[in-house]
């Protein structure tokens, strides 16, 4: 399967927006192309307008379902999700999940998507963000037996500046780059494990920097220098120090003017051009605001 990501920013957050490919023939892309166009315009009754479509493998089956968000704008926001599957015998898309979410602050959004069960289905993550903590509210949906789409878990808490990620069959939830919780999915169960320094370190993957961050007597600081020196190419991710913390971090960093960084899904970032640059650390949960100092060359 071939999985091609464009970066949505928006408010601060990096979201995946993913489009899945597989081996179709000619005439089933064309199929499935045509019918994304369609549901691109479509609409429902009751006012709602689609805002987001997608293509997922939600049943395993090799043409990829479509995902439409639909939205109804009357100052709070109603969201219906719809998933269509086509059908080979009698050539039609039919409706496999429907199902509304009313009252949001926001409109809801693509977050992920991925395989957490086995290597045919994929589930998506969905789910508003809001507010000028940039909060996301995330929500998977999929199939544990490739016939019936439903809302898999939804949890019970939003997440600042958030991050979701699906790596490795582990679907990653937190601030940022610092996990919060895992979830994965093993012998028809989802185990939730509350996100470590290691978890951080998973899903940024290999680095050239870590700057690390510790919690000490409820008072956030930095291990390592806030003076950072990198080489073009140098990549670096923020990171609890010890790998087994699990303090929850949640923080924002604020550039003005064009960055020299270059960021990369998930959570890292690369030196991209030479000279200087600073940071804005502003961290919630412990009360840290400080300034990151980079140089490059």
């Amino acid at each position: 399967m071939k999985i091609v990501i464009s970066l949505l920013v928006v408010a601060g957050i990096f979201m995946a927006v993913p489009l899945t490919t597989q081996a179709m023939s000619s005439s089933e892309k064309n199929i499935v192309k045509k019918q994304v166009e369609y549901l691109k315009k479509s609409k429902l009754a009751g006012g709602y307008k689609a805002t987001e479509v997608t293509t997922v493998h939600l049943l395993g089956h090799d043409i990829p379902e479509t995902f439409t968000i639909y939205v109804r704008d009357d100052g709070l926001k109603d969201i219906v999700y719809r998933a269509q599957t086509y059908e080979l015998k009698t050539k039609q898309w039919r409706t496999v999940y429907k199902d509304w979410r009313y009252d949001q602050f926001s409109p809801s959004y693509f977050l992920e998507q991925g395989k957490l069960m086995d290597t045919k289905k994929e589930q998506i993550v969905v789910g508003p963000f809001y507010g000028s903590g940039a909060s996301i509210t995330p929500e998977l949906i999929g199939s544990t037996d490739g016939k019936q789409v439903r809302t898999l878990f939804q949890p019970d808490k939003s997440y600042s500046f958030g991050n979701v990620t699906i790596k490795n069959k582990k679907l990653y939830l937190g601030t940022a780059s610092i996990v919060h919780d895992t979830y994965r999915y093993e012998k028809n169960k989802w185990k939730h494990r509350v996100g470590t320094g290691q978890d951080d370190r998973d899903l940024a993957g290999p680095v050239t920097k870590w700057l690390k961050l510790s919690q000490v007597n409820g008072k956030a600081r930095f291990s390592t220098s806030r003076n950072v020196k990198l080489k073009i190419g140098d990549t670096f991710a923020i990171v609890r120090s010890d790998r087994t913390d699990t303090s929850p971090f949640s923080y924002r960093t604020l550039q003005s003017g064009s960055s020299k960084m270059k960021y990369l899904y998930p959570s890292v970032y690369k030196a991209s051009k030479k000279g200087k640059e600073e940071w804005t650390f502003d961290e919630h949960a412990y009360g840290l605001y400080t300034t990151l100092s980079f140089s490059i060359n």
